[in-house]
């Protein structure tokens, strides 16, 4: 009895938990990669769920009684879904430039993490910004708006379509302004810790330096205080936490702002969007 998307959103938000509603996404967005014939192993590495989970899904996609493929197969949504970050340096920017491209924002309660525009098929999906690609990457959204850091830091299958000129920062190595270490190959057999492992082990290779990559989540730049490590690779923007710990910049591995991405499936909708949004 439920004919649009809206009339979906409200009956599950109704009758179950979020917690509930995050493992019903999950596992079909594992039956749609399962549908397009993606391997099992790919499937579990890149939703991260286990092999049981997608064995289990599968079986239910083919032997079941048609659910899953009732949900798959029209795929009608005229919708554009855009994923962006639901708390963070890019989420207020990320407004203002769709503001500035005509689209207006639907109110958000608290638990609601799919809100449609009021004056056009888009709506927002807010996600954690390390999940913004592989939401793309999977097509559970059309578009995203992310950093090139997390880009770069790992590999997603996704089209980046414009630059949009935001979120200005980059990734660089610091040592302590007391510790003596002048350039990065002061760093040869110090610890560096980083909450951007790959990025950091890339440049180390390249520079053929040879330091302990310590991954870090969270804040790093207090870590050669704590004596956790010799120096740190982080994002910055203005340089001011790095000298409020009294940090000085060694190298820059890369520059990164926001970026507009794409998911690697085929819609009309998603090149209308492109069209009426983004070649102002």
């Amino acid at each position: 009895m439920l004919k649009t998307p809206n009339e979906c959103r409200a009956f599950f938000r109704d009758l179950c938990t979020l917690a509930e509603i995050e493992t019903m996404a999950e596992r079909f967005q594992i039956a749609k990669m399962v549908n397009r014939n993606i391997p099992y192993r790919e499937v579990s590495k890149k939703t991260g769920s286990s092999t049981a989970t997608v064995t289990r899904v599968t079986h239910w996609l083919h032997h079941g009684m048609g659910g899953y493929k009732l949900a798959l197969d029209p795929m009608k949504s005229s919708n554009v879904r855009l994923a962006i970050q639901k708390e963070g340096r890019l989420k207020d920017a990320s407004f203002n430039f769709l503001e500035s491209r005509g689209i207006k924002f639907g109110k958000k309660n608290g638990r609601t993490l799919i809100v449609p525009c009021e004056n056009t098929d888009v709506e927002i999906l807010y996600v954690r910004h390390s999940e913004i690609p592989k939401y793309v990457e999977s097509s559970a959204a059309d578009f995203g708006i992310v950093g090139e850091n997390v880009l770069y830091e790992n590999e997603f299958n996704v089209k980046q379509v414009k630059k949009l000129g935001f979120g200005r920062c980059k990734l660089v190595i610091a040592a302590p302004t007391k510790s003596g270490i002048k350039t990065v190959f002061g760093l040869r057999e110090e610890r560096i810790a980083t909450s951007y492992p790959n990025s950091l082990a890339k440049f180390l290779r390249k520079q053929r330096v040879n330091a302990a990559v310590i991954e870090i989540k969270g804040t790093v730049e207090i870590a050669p205080a704590l004596g956790l490590a010799d120096a740190i690779c982080d994002i910055t923007q203005t340089g001011k936490t790095l000298k409020a710990n009294n940090l000085k910049p060694l190298a820059t591995l890369f520059k990164s702002e926001a970026v507009l991405i794409e998911s690697p499936i085929e819609r009309k909708e998603k090149n209308d969007f492109i069209k009426k949004f983004l070649t102002l």
